[in-house]
């Protein structure tokens, strides 16, 4: 490190570097993981329970099984979109549950996050999973910008074609 002053280091500072997909879906990953930690908190000082028992016992486990399931089906089904650019078309896009959403990993997460939720029994951690919903969805039209930037018009047939939630 070069000093442009005696004591006193010089700083360089590097050009900020363009956002990926994968650093967006961060983004909501940390704002559900930060929903979950609040919820917890506040479910400390406000324990409301509402949620009948056998809602809690089936839809809890059921969400809490097909998130991670969706995310899993995601992940795999885009791995076929990386193998085929340089053929893409609005159908290299409509692979697995690509082809009924545009965003099966929120989706999933959202699945996963509400199933601990009903299975905790918590209206408050119910509350912060849909906050935590409101807050991710800013962040995916920044990814969706960032996508249709680098596919370009085969992607925005295609977001036309299928919504973005279920």
């Amino acid at each position: 490190m070069k000093s442009s002053f005696k004591g006193s280091p010089k700083l360089d500072f590097k050009p900020m570097q363009k956002e990926s997909v994968h650093h967006i879906l961060s983004y909501s990953y940390t704002i559900y993981f930060l929903g979950i930690i609040v919820g917890i908190l506040l479910d400390r000082f406000l324990p409301i329970r509402v949620i009948p028992n056998e809602l809690q016992a089936t839809l809890g486990p059921l969400f809490l099984l097909a998130g991670p399931l969706l995310i899993l089906w995601a992940q795999r089904s885009s791995r076929r979109l990386k193998q085929n650019k340089s053929d893409l078309s609005k159908e290299c896009f409509k692979v697995g549950p690509y082809c009924f959403t545009r965003k099966p990993t929120h989706i999933g997460l959202f699945f996963m996050v509400l199933g601990f939720a009903l299975i905790s029994n918590s209206v408050v951690l119910i509350g912060t999973t849909i906050i935590s919903y409101i807050f991710s969805s800013i962040f995916i039209r920044r990814q969706e910008n960032i996508l249709a930037e680098k596919y370009g018009e085969e992607y925005l047939k295609y977001k036309k074609e299928v919504r973005s939630w279920l």
